[in-house]
């Protein structure tokens, strides 16, 4: 019966054994050396896709439901006045991302990682077993990473199976293994300095207001504010190769500060003069 089913209807192995009753491993020895015709085997592929796209439709509507039934309980506590409900659920959104199948939180306050921890296992009912917990480390850390791991176990209230494999930031073969300080502490410098040059016209013109000294204040101002230029261009450059340097390594920050230094000399500098160098009314100018 099941090779008459099967050579003249073209019918599938499952559809086969529900209507005998016979197992499906039994059947598919049976039936194995029947050869289906081109449209019995388009007819089994269209009918595979179609469960399987049903069945895809059932889990997202069951899911979508229970997603709806999950927002309709939250703002029901919200509505109730549940205060720590509503702080986890800020929480998440402030500190958090989700996934389809979990979510994340990233924070380095302890107080913060133990409050939501206790949030998802009071109402999302999570067990440890279903928690886990990533340091991400720097390597100047690395001797003491059993401590620091055990440090945020014990934030959490969760055990040693918890823990992932922490992420270590070590520090690059050109770096020598330590960190000289002294750029970041020269960007520092030429910022303050750029700070004080171009505010200085300002505070000059302020206590010199109307003082009959226009043209003195006006030449020192200038000076001031091109010094002040220099200094903030020099600050921006030496930001521009600390942080690339930190982010991707030495060669790309000499690369971006050269490019970026040529933008500043070409378009701060360069410009203007270039352009006071062609201006036909400079020679024509009487001499003071």
């Amino acid at each position: 019966m099941a090779r008459r089913i099967r050579r003249e209807e073209g019918a599938s192995i499952n559809e086969i054994a529900r209507r005998t009753g016979a197992a499906k491993s039994s059947i598919s020895r049976w039936v194995r050396d029947i050869e289906l015709t081109d449209e019995q085997r388009d007819l089994l592929r269209i009918a595979a896709y179609n469960g399987n796209v049903k069945g895809r439709t059932m889990h997202v509507q069951f899911r979508r439901e229970a997603r709806v039934m999950a927002q309709e309980e939250g703002r029901m506590r919200a509505r109730l006045g549940d205060g720590f409900f509503t702080a986890g659920c800020m929480l998440d959104w402030a500190e958090g991302s989700k996934d389809r199948n979990h979510v994340e939180f990233t924070n380095s306050d302890a107080q913060m990682v133990g409050f939501f921890v206790r949030f998802l296992k009071m109402y999302w009912s999570l067990s440890d077993e279903e928690i886990r917990i990533t340091c991400n480390l720097f390597a100047d850390h690395v001797d003491r990473q059993h401590e620091i791991e055990q440090f945020w176990l014990d934030i959490a209230d969760l055990p040693r199976e918890s823990i992932r494999k922490s992420t270590v930031n070590r520090y690059s073969k050109y770096s020598k293994k330590k960190r000289r300080n002294r750029l970041p502490y020269g960007a520092f410098i030429a910022t303050a300095l750029s700070t004080v040059v171009l505010i200085a016209p300002s505070s000059y013109h302020r206590l010199r207001w109307r003082q009959n000294d226009k043209e003195r204040m006006l030449v020192i101002s200038n000076a001031l504010t091109i010094a002040g230029l220099a200094c903030l261009a020099v600050a921006i450059s030496c930001a521009v190769y600390v942080i690339t340097d930190f982010l991707f390594h030495r060669t790309w920050a000499a690369a971006f500060t050269a490019l970026v230094g040529a933008a500043f000399l070409i378009l701060w500098y360069g410009l203007p003069l270039a352009s006071a160098t062609a201006d036909p009314r400079r020679e024509s100018r009487p001499a003071r």
